[in-house]
């Protein structure tokens, strides 16, 4: 069962959701833009089939979701900062990271900033370093694209509706005098790409990487990172970029099967690893 909780940290509402048990190894997984709490592209799916093998806890970032956006716009440290608070508050054991696409941003940067706080870092279909494609260019228009969609011209309908596909927010909790907090966000996703240091980071790293993930994060930006980190794993599973909500399963299979080589677990916990060898999943 999915729990919903809410608290306060550096006097950010944050929502956060547990599953599992806690004897488990923890996990903290952090959603890509776009993710909802159900449905297309939603956590729910991913967040119960990783408690079978969990214990896990996903925040709903600032602006994400439920939890209300900031005050001004954030930078990945921030974030990073605010995922270190939140971990300390609920007491967790040294989790394994799990960040997709933009998620991956938020879980990397926090590994650079507390590297031996971890067991492990995986990023799924992530943000990395590299050269811009179209899809960045697009994205890099979408601050001016949100002040038209913000104007008082446009109908609240179809505000709601956009920054409900936009940042997974419930349309529900959108109103006439709120939706024009959330201008901030488009600033945070044209932010600089995704800061990862091999001489920074401690914890093993696994990438796990959709085959047809050619255009938002292209796989080959991937075998170039694995190739600079020569301690990182990849896992290539069949699939776009959206393939973690899409088949979660599959993917947590293939999380579960790098895990096994490298994760040697803790006395009297239960193995997230027992299982077959995922079939179409490569690591290379």
């Amino acid at each position: 069962m999915i729990a919903d909780h809410t608290t306060v940290i550096d006097g950010q509402t944050l929502y956060y959701r547990t599953a599992g048990d806690s004897p488990h190894p923890h996990v903290m997984l952090l959603n890509g833009w776009g993710a909802r709490l159900a449905g297309w592209l939603g956590s729910d799916r991913v967040i119960a089939e990783l408690a079978r093998y969990f214990y896990v806890v996903s925040p709903e970032l600032p602006g994400f979701m439920r939890s209300p956006p900031p005050k001004r716009p954030w930078t990945l440290e921030d974030h990073g900062q605010l995922l270190h608070h939140l971990l300390e508050s609920l007491r967790l054991n040294p989790p394994i990271l799990i960040g997709q696409s933009f998620g991956g941003a938020f879980t990397a940067t926090y590994a650079r900033l507390f590297p031996r706080t971890i067991r492990c870092l995986v990023l799924v279909d992530a943000l990395l370093v590299g050269e811009t494609n179209l899809y960045h260019w697009v994205i890099r228009k979408i601050p001016s694209l949100a002040r038209v969609v913000n104007s008082p011209c446009v109908p609240l309908s179809i505000t709601r509706l956009a920054w409900s596909l936009y940042v997974g927010v419930p349309r529900a909790m959108l109103t006439a005098e709120n939706v024009h907090e959330y201008l901030v966000m488009p600033r945070l996703q044209t932010s600089p790409d995704l800061p990862i240091d091999e001489r920074g980071l401690r914890a093993p790293l696994f990438l796990v990487w959709g085959h047809r993930d050619w255009w938002v994060t292209p796989l080959a930006r991937a075998r170039k990172l694995h190739a600079d980190m020569p301690t990182a794993r990849l896992i290539v599973v069949r699939g776009g970029h959206t393939i973690l909500y899409r088949k979660p399963a599959c993917v947590i299979a293939a999380i579960r099967q790098g895990l096994r080589e490298l994760l040697p677990m803790p006395p009297g916990s239960s193995s997230p690893t027992a299982g077959p060898t995922l079939p179409n999943a490569r690591v290379v």
